[in-house]
């Protein structure tokens, strides 16, 4: 769901799309019931979801080009 305001994240500081990154991974292991052991790449890549964080550079990196 977040994924589909892009267009308002690229103007958001940084911290607050950390903070938003850190909800997103904390959602998924608890969703998920994954260990307190297994790493956010793991549960993404598992998931098959990039990290909300990853999205937001690569779309303001297209926007400034």
């Amino acid at each position: 769901m977040m994924d589909y305001t892009f267009p308002i994240w690229r103007s958001v500081a940084r911290s607050d799309i950390r903070n938003l990154q850190v909800l997103q991974s904390k959602w998924f292991h608890v969703d998920n019931f994954a260990h307190w052991y297994t790493g956010n790449k793991q549960i993404h890549g598992d998931l098959g979801v990039h990290f909300f964080t990853d999205d937001i550079v690569s779309l303001r990196v297209s926007t400034q080009s």
